[in-house]
């Protein structure tokens, strides 16, 4: 098992490579796409995200178990909203949230 380990270790997890000039430059030009929205999710978007969370799903590090996000009360909702909030406003996301998605 270590040996597999070790194997999507160093698989995986490779140095980033800085993007291409002309990628920078191109973006540098850009204008913002009036049609995407950029301001912080609404109570609503964050109702509809917590619907698709699929109950029977093993919990993340946090320890959430994805049923407690959808049995959740209003109280519950309104606490994960200020959540992505924040990270939206701040635009830092916690360490642990880059373990689920990498």
């Amino acid at each position: 098992m270590t040996r597999w380990q070790e194997q999507f270790s160093t698989l995986l997890n490779r140095p980033l490579h800085p993007p291409p000039v002309a990628l920078l430059s191109e973006a540098a030009a850009s204008t913002p796409d009036p049609l995407i929205g950029t301001c912080p999710p609404t109570l609503l978007e964050t109702y509809e995200a917590a619907n698709k969370v699929k109950a029977g799903k093993a919990c993340g590090s946090c320890g959430v178990y994805p049923k407690y996000i959808l049995h959740g009360n209003n109280e519950a909702l309104k606490t994960l909203h200020s959540i992505f909030t924040r990270v939206w406003e701040d635009e830092v996301v916690s360490e642990e949230w880059h373990q689920g998605i990498s």
